[in-house]
């Protein structure tokens, strides 16, 4: 966790993984965004639209896909990347942290993946994201809300560490049907818990910026003053969690978000 350092998401840096590169969004993206968006299948599990019928409508041009993403990409209250697949090259979805609370060190996520399923790219893409907000930015929540007809990114996102915290009922009418929307979110104590699956459950909490002790009180993680690695769980982190995902629960495909 990276609390030693200012929440700013200003700072749009590229992710590298290595199945998926996330980097900040080119005018060159664009019409490629463009031609993704145009996927209605994109549209209904975003809940964005009201009738698959809507969903055979261009909803923007574009030069207004031009003036969004460039008003994003100024923005100080999220980090939008595009998600390039490294084995072609292509640009395959989007990553979003948005609505940054810096009073209480938490924002929400999307993610969104166009044509390529089961290769576990949306699954990397979202671990990459997530490594970013805790261990750089240092926020402590993150949430997201995924709907019913989307069971395969719920599962996703469970295997991340994201919690199940509630439904909201019909919260969306679709083709004359109500469908529940659920409430998902991610602590960081959730996510170093997810890293160290030797210490016992909850057995992380987050003290005070940098600070990751045990329940015991123990340093969960080596003394920055010892190891010379900057925050107790900065570069520590880092390194262990690229040892993680090579070795232990570098997902599979079958997963909604990819």
């Amino acid at each position: 966790m990276r609390s030693d350092r200012r929440i700013d998401f200003s700072r749009k840096p590229v992710l590298n993984g290595g199945l998926v590169t996330l980097r900040p969004v080119t005018l060159a993206d664009v019409p490629l965004l463009h031609a993704a968006l145009a996927d209605v299948e994109l549209s209904v599990l975003a809940g964005a639209i009201r009738t698959r019928a809507e969903g055979e409508q261009q909803r923007w041009t574009v030069a207004e896909l031009e003036e969004i993403y460039a008003r994003w990409g100024a923005s100080h209250d999220r980090i939008v990347w595009v998600i390039v697949d490294n084995s072609s090259g292509h640009v395959v979805g989007e990553s979003v942290l948005n609505r940054l609370d810096l009073h209480n060190r938490s924002c929400e996520f999307r993610i969104w993946m166009s044509e390529v399923r089961d290769k576990g790219l949306g699954t990397e893409a979202t671990r990459l994201t997530m490594s970013h907000a805790f261990d750089d930015q240092g926020l402590n929540r993150v949430e997201l809300e995924v709907y019913d007809f989307n069971p395969r990114a719920r599962h996703v996102y469970d295997k991340i560490g994201f919690v199940h915290e509630g439904r909201r009922r019909q919260a969306l009418l679709f083709e004359g049907q109500w469908v529940d929307a659920h409430v998902m979110a991610i602590l960081a104590s959730d996510w170093y818990e997810k890293l160290r699956p030797d210490l016992p459950s909850a057995a992380v909490t987050i003290t005070r910026p940098g600070r990751c002790l045990r329940a015991d009180g123990v340093p969960a993680f080596p003394d920055p003053s010892v190891t010379g690695a900057g925050s107790a769980c900065g570069h520590v982190l880092t390194a262990y969690l690229l040892r993680v995902l090579r070795r232990r629960w570098v997902a599979r495909a079958g997963d909604g978000v990819g």
